[in-house]
C-alpha cells in the first residue's frame, strides 16, 4: 500500500507539474510592476518634454516682444516679458522658481564671455586680486559681461530660463533627476530692432 501511494503522489505532483491554467497570472505578476514603471516613465518624459518645448515658445514669444522696445502702460518690459513666459508655459512652470536672466551684450560673439583678466598666479581661474578689464562698470569682475535687462535698439539680448521640474515619480526621479527635479534649461538670443 505504500508503494501505491508514493507513486500516486508522484503523479499527482507530475500532473500538477503539467497543468499550466496558472502560468499567465504568475507571469503577469511578474511583468506588471516593470510595464507600469515603464508606463509612469513614459508619462514623466513626455511631461518633462512638452514643459521644455513650452519654455522655448515662452522665450521665443517673450523675445518678440522685447525686440520692438514697446511698454506696456504700467509695466516695465521685464515684467511683460515674464508675464509671457508664464502665459506661454500654460502654468506647468512655477514662475516663482523658475531663474529667468535678460541679459544685454554688444554683439553675439560675445555672449557667455567673462570679463578679460590677467591670470597672474596661471591657474586658469580668476582669482581675487588679479587685474581685469571692467567692462561693464561695477566694479568686480563679472564670468558674464552681459547687463541685466532688456536692452536698446539694435542691442543683442539673451533670454535664458532655468527651471527645477519637480519629479512626480520617485522612481523615475532616482534614474534620471537629482534631489527629485530635473533641471530644464532654454535660451534665445535675438537683436532688437531699431526704434529710435
Amino acid at each position: 500500500m505504500k508503494r501505491n501511494s508514493k507513486l500516486s503522489r508522484f503523479f499527482g505532483l507530475k500532473r500538477l507539474a503539467q497543468d499550466d491554467s496558472g502560468a499567465t497570472l504568475a507571469e503577469f505578476a511578474l511583468v506588471a510592476p516593470v510595464l507600469a514603471y515603464l508606463i509612469l516613465g513614459s508619462f514623466e518624459f513626455g511631461a518633462i518634454m512638452l514643459t521644455n518645448t513650452l519654455m522655448e515658445g515662452g522665450l521665443r514669444e517673450a523675445s518678440r516682444y522685447g525686440i520692438t522696445g514697446r511698454e506696456e502702460s504700467g509695466e516695465d518690459r521685464l515684467t511683460t516679458i515674464r508675464n509671457i513666459i508664464d502665459e506661454h508655459t500654460l502654468g506647468l512652470v512655477n514662475m516663482d522658481d523658475a531663474k529667468i536672466d535678460v541679459r544685454v551684450y554688444d554683439k553675439f560673439g560675445s555672449i557667455g564671455d567673462g570679463e578679460p583678466y590677467i591670470d597672474g598666479n596661471g591657474d586658469g581661474d580668476y582669482t581675487p586680486g588679479e587685474s581685469f578689464s571692467d567692462q561693464n562698470g561695477n566694479g568686480v569682475w563679472d564670468a558674464d559681461v552681459g547687463q541685466q535687462g532688456a536692452g536698446e535698439d539694435d542691442d543683442v539680448v539673451l533670454y535664458s530660463i532655468e527651471y527645477d521640474w519637480p519629479i512626480m515619480t520617485p522612481a523615475i526621479g532616482k534614474i534620471i533627476g537629482k534631489d527629485g527635479k530635473f533641471p530644464l534649461k532654454a535660451s534665445i538670443a535675438v537683436r532688437n530692432e531699431p526704434w529710435e
